[in-house]
């Protein structure tokens, strides 16, 4: 199974307004069937961008988009992931941004594969798999 980061929603987002089918919409048609889900940390990301950026018509769009896939929502598994996690990173003196920790371990919680245009922030966490679009 796969997760997509809150970068590939926004290229989704963006590649809608526009019309123009590109590299986010390609990598949708190859999964194909496979199931694809977003972390509610993911959710949360676009919900504050929307809110922030474009106001209420781009909240809409965000819950619209979010409605096609599975939201996945941390439970008892997920703090000791996170703190084995951070842990490691610290004792290596790695830095990873908060929401990208957070969505990569929602990850590794489910085995799952975080799909994203930005490799370099989620390569950082052990054991995470990561495929570019």
């Amino acid at each position: 199974m796969s997760f997509f980061d809150t970068a590939f929603v926004v290229d989704l987002l963006r590649e809608q307004r526009r019309g123009v089918a590109g590299r986010a919409h390609k990598k949708l048609q190859q999964l194909g069937e496979a199931p694809v889900q977003l972390s509610f940390f993911v959710v949360c990301e676009l919900e504050a961008g929307a809110s922030l950026h474009h106001g209420h018509e781009e909240c809409q769009r965000v819950q619209r988009i979010c409605e096609q896939f599975e939201i996945v929502y941390p439970d008892e598994r997920f703090a000791p992931v996170y703190g084995a996690t951070l842990a490691e990173l610290k004792r290596q003196r790695v830095t990873v941004d908060t929401m990208d920790l957070l969505i990569g371990v929602q990850a590794l919680v489910d085995n799952d594969t975080v799909i994203t245009r930005n490799l370099r922030h989620f390569q950082k966490i052990p054991n995470l798999r990561v495929e570019d679009y």
